[in-house]
């Protein structure tokens, strides 16, 4: 006799399965990501936004030196993924006009 799999077998049981507020609808799926990543000769930059497990949009900074092991980055939540998209265009702009400037890898 197989079992059928529930839903609520994969929650942790602090989480009952009639808890709605776990099940909130994302207009993103879990796993899919934007990303550019800026270049010069000495440093690059990248952004992304993704969505967590929690189905938050998450948008992702990281920069850092070509030669350096040292690296920085951001985290900060966007209500929706026009607005990611619309950081990742002012970034762009802003690292086209540094001096020098930064190349568009991807």
């Amino acid at each position: 006799m197989e079992k059928s799999i529930q839903k609520s077998d994969f929650l942790p049981t602090f989480l009952s399965a009639n808890n709605h507020s776990i099940e909130k609808e994302i207009d993103v799926d879990v796993g899919v990501s934007s990303k550019a990543r800026w270049e010069n000769a000495d440093r690059w930059y990248e952004a992304e936004f993704i969505c967590d497990l929690l189905g938050d949009l998450v948008f992702i900074r990281r920069w850092g030196g070509n030669h350096s092991r040292n690296v920085g980055m951001k985290q900060e939540l966007v209500p929706n993924k026009e607005d990611g998209y619309c950081l990742i265009e002012k970034i762009h702009n802003l690292r086209i006009k540094r001096k020098p400037p930064y190349w568009r890898v991807y």
